[in-house]
Order: C-alpha cells, then sequence, then structure tokens
C-alpha cells in the first residue's frame, strides 16, 4: 500500500467523521489540504537530491527556500494530525477552523510554488 494511498484514505475518513458529527459541512477542504501535504513531501523528498549538485553559490539560497517551506509543511503537517486526532464527543469545536486549514493550505502551495520557480531560474543559468 502506497503512502500516498493510505493518506487519502485517511483524509476521507477524516471527512467523513467530520461531515457525520457536522452536518451540512463541506469537508472538501480536508482532502485539498492533504493533497498539499502530499504533494509538498513528495517535492522535498526529490529536492534533497536536487540541492546535492547545485553549485555552491547556489546551494544556500536554495536550502534556505525549502527549510521555510519545510517549516510551513511541519506546521500544517501537524495542523491536520490535531484536526483529525480532534475528540468529537468531549467538544464540537475542532482545534482549528476551516479558514485557518484552507489558509495554511494555500501558505503551503505559495511556498511550493516559490521553490519551483527558484529552481527553473537555477536551471536557466548558464553555469545552473
Amino acid at each position: 500500500v502506497s503512502t500516498q494511498s493510505t493518506w487519502g484514505e485517511r483524509a476521507e475518513l477524516h471527512k467523513s467523521k467530520l461531515i457525520a458529527n457536522n452536518p451540512g459541512v463541506d469537508a472538501e477542504f480536508i482532502i485539498n489540504a492533504v493533497q498539499a501535504l502530499i504533494q509538498a513531501r513528495t517535492y522535498l523528498k526529490f529536492s534533497y537530491v536536487y540541492a546535492y549538485y547545485l553549485p555552491e553559490t547556489s546551494k544556500q539560497f536554495f536550502d534556505w527556500k525549502v527549510q521555510q517551506t519545510e517549516q510551513v509543511v511541519v506546521d500544517f503537517s501537524n495542523m491536520l494530525e490535531d484536526t483529525y486526532r480532534h475528540d468529537w464527543n468531549k467538544t464540537s469545536d475542532p482545534p482549528h477552523s476551516r479558514a485557518q486549514i484552507i489558509d495554511k493550505s494555500a501558505l503551503l502551495r505559495h511556498r511550493l510554488a516559490d521553490v519551483m520557480a527558484g529552481v527553473e531560474d537555477l536551471e536557466k543559468r548558464p553555469n545552473g
């Protein structure tokens, strides 16, 4: 079983739990959030290999951008885990609001796009 399908299954389970405890709630944002997290983790996994082959002049800036993205990934992963592990029987208020999850998902996608744009810029350089 691949990690991606496991995360997808967990997202669907969480979505079902969220809808069951909050009738009328659209929980598609959970699926989108998990997909953003999977995409970022997959990209970061390959960024380490890419960074290894960068010239020293480019490596420091690239590493900085990747570290910024990694921090958002960790924060976002913790946010989703807190939401997933929330005990709906004790309180109906989740630890993070829908808006917070959507905002963090957008930030993650923005950081990832920024890193990817940096890769494209480095590849366009004559010595990159």
